[in-house]
């Protein structure tokens, strides 16, 4: 590689030879703020479990009969599990829980699995 090739290379990817990429780790400002929210259940506007919160929305109000009944409330537990109750219309009760109870089993599965993407454990309780 000749000089001029050298400085080109320099001039592209900062003076020594690499990209400009801090490589000592993340920004300790950034960190520290993040620390804080996953202290605190919620802070702010900072929703707790939102995907899963929509995802369990969104099913139990396909279910049931009287959609506009359905009400979510989030519980924090612990740091990383939360509890999800359901609210629905009495008489959508039977509807959501099913036979056996398998519809309740599997929208439990579901959402189990949407609370993923939040970072979380989640319970999902039916409350009459």
């Amino acid at each position: 590689m000749t000089q001029a090739d050298e400085t080109a290379y320099e001039d592209d990817n900062g003076p020594d030879g690499g990209a400009d990429v801090d490589l000592d780790g993340p920004d300790d400002d950034f960190n520290a703020a993040d620390d804080d929210l996953d202290d605190a259940p919620e802070e702010g506007n900072r929703a707790l479990a939102p995907v899963a919160n929509a995802v369990l929305g969104h099913i139990t109000r396909s279910i049931v009969d009287d959609p506009d009944a359905v009400e979510v409330e989030t519980i924090a537990l612990r740091p990383g599990k939360v509890r999800l109750a359901v609210r629905v219309a009495p008489n959508d009760f039977g509807r959501l829980i099913g036979r056996r109870g398998r519809v309740a089993a599997a929208v439990r599965t579901l959402v189990s699995a949407a609370a993923v993407r939040d970072g979380l454990d989640v319970e999902v309780e039916f409350v009459e």
